[in-house]
């Protein structure tokens, strides 16, 4: 049997909501389906696997999977077919398993003094691994406000939106 690792590229950077696709064939005997095993660094992730038997596909989210940790990360498949023939495939990726973090920071400026009197807030970011700041996504009372930030790489702002109403 054959097995290829359609998804992601091999050495990508990948975190928990990505998905690993493979594929699998065999021109004779057919490929047992029962026996398709996926490992991560030696983590048995085959129970997190969504197989299409009838495509020939399998696919697994990797944040469904615990224990990866973060690094390198060697993925290996493998499938029989009836006639006892095991195909084989590997793929390294370079897994970020830790969520980025974020502070809000309301910042008064000027000081609050008054009713009504404008305030700041600001988002700061940080991860281990490397951030993509166009994912960010603010909510404030339940209305998106994400298109009226100033964003950097490692922050957002939102100005004069918020207001403090002290009692």
């Amino acid at each position: 049997p054959s097995l290829t690792f359609v998804s992601p590229a091999p050495s990508a950077v990948t975190g928990g909501r990505d998905e690993v696709v493979f594929s699998f064939t065999d021109d004779r005997s057919q490929v047992d389906v029962a026996t398709l095993r996926l490992e991560g660094n030696g983590v048995d992730c085959t129970p997190a696997l969504v197989v299409d038997a009838v495509r020939g596909e399998a696919r697994v989210r990797l944040g469904a999977i615990s224990g990866l940790g973060t690094g390198p990360l060697t993925l290996a498949a493998t499938i029989t077919d009836r006639a006892g023939n095991t195909g084989q495939a590997t793929l390294t990726l370079d897994h970020d398993g830790t969520p980025p973090t974020l502070v809000l920071d309301p910042r008064a400026d000027p000081p609050v003094r008054a009713r009504q009197t404008p305030t700041r807030l600001a988002v700061f970011f940080a991860d281990d691994v490397g951030l993509a700041p166009g994912t960010l996504r603010v909510l404030l009372d339940g209305q998106e406000v994400t298109a009226q930030l100033t964003l950097t790489e490692r922050a957002a702002e939102l100005e004069p939106v918020l207001r403090a109403v002290l009692a």
